[in-house]
């Protein structure tokens, strides 16, 4: 029996806008702001009755609304980037921390979290503001890493005389999750002459935001290729077609 398959589809939008900030002339680029809605082009209430799904049943794909955030990076709406945060438990005097290959002087195991804060930000690999570090004197410590460190996967710190445990992975959130267009849903493959069949996403902008002001992006669709399934896609890369009639 088979199963709904998904991809992983990524995007950064960025304008071209009149040179505002800088020394010169060269246009300057801005990050786009914005809602945007994926819609898939069934009719609104229509079931697919998939009966190799286990179960079999009637599934009824909806739009999915996601957005673009001020950083210009697509994310659905429950989603929000999320800074790494690591715990530094001391067990001897003194201790070191190392992350990504530097390792701080010796810290006493009495020291205070702003004493281990400036430690850890004088490492080459870590650097002024990027980590924020709470606590009592002695520990343990939370390390935060935020800034130019922030919403990543970032290294495990390791440590001498001290455990380091990883409370909350890191990561920037981006991207959405869409239905693969493969044979379970029983809907063909898409003809470019009738634009009929395949699983077809038209995409749809609101609140559009650059340039200091509202503004407008043209809705397109694109076919959800049956190969995408279990992969990461780039908007970017992808073949845009015509939306659907009536939609701007």
């Amino acid at each position: 029996m088979a199963e709904l398959e998904y991809f992983l589809l990524t995007a950064t939008l960025t304008a071209i806008v009149v040179d505002y900030t800088d020394v010169g002339d060269v246009p300057d680029q801005q990050r786009i702001s914005g809602t945007v809605e994926f819609r898939p082009r069934i009719p609104t209430g229509k079931l697919l009755w998939l009966p190799t799904l286990t179960p079999p049943q009637g599934v009824a794909l909806a739009p999915i609304k996601a957005r673009f955030d001020s950083d210009g990076v697509l994310r659905t709406i429950q989603d929000s980037p999320v800074n790494e945060e690591q715990l530094i438990t001391v067990t001897g005097d003194p201790f070191t921390v190392t992350f990504n290959g530097q390792t701080t002087t010796d810290l006493a195991a009495a020291s205070t979290a702003a004493q281990v804060e400036t430690a850890i930000e004088a490492l080459s690999t870590v650097g002024t503001s990027n980590a924020n570090v709470t606590g009592a004197d002695g520990g343990p410590f939370t390390v935060v890493f935020n800034d130019a460190l922030g919403n990543q996967d970032v290294p495990t710190m390791t440590a001498t005389n001290a455990t380091v445990t990883v409370i909350r992975e890191g990561s920037l959130a981006a991207g959405v999750k869409l239905t693969a267009g493969t044979d379970v849903l029983g809907l063909g493959t898409y003809d470019p002459a009738t634009k009929q069949g395949g699983l077809v996403y038209d995409v749809l902008f609101t609140n559009v935001v650059y340039n200091k002001g509202p503004q407008d992006i043209h809705a397109f669709g694109f076919v959800a290729d049956p190969t995408w399934a279990g992969t990461t896609v780039d908007l970017a890369e992808i073949t845009k077609i015509d939306p659907l009639a009536g939609i701007a």
